[in-house]
């Protein structure tokens, strides 16, 4: 009787110190992913932002040369 009441603490006390170390773990890892996703998203950040800027930058461009290319291929071009 009392052998058994030794295991069973001893598997309690195994479960306890296994549930300690993963939820520490847990905690670690939580840690660690919260600060890789937080560099993530500040790298998405500025990559978003660099990429708005070269928008704006590339499509008034693209528009203007767009513009001057169709106005000169509309007005008439005196023939050789």
């Amino acid at each position: 009787m009392p052998q058994r009441h030794v295991g069973r603490t001893a598997t309690f006390w195994r479960r306890a110190k296994w549930f300690m170390w993963s939820s520490k773990w847990f905690m670690w890892s939580s840690k660690w992913s919260m600060n890789v996703s937080i560099k993530i998203l500040i790298f998405l950040n500025i990559s978003i932002i660099s990429l708005a800027r070269n928008i704006i930058i590339i499509v008034p461009l693209i528009y203007r040369h767009h513009e001057i290319h169709e106005r000169y291929s509309t007005s008439p071009i005196p023939c050789a």
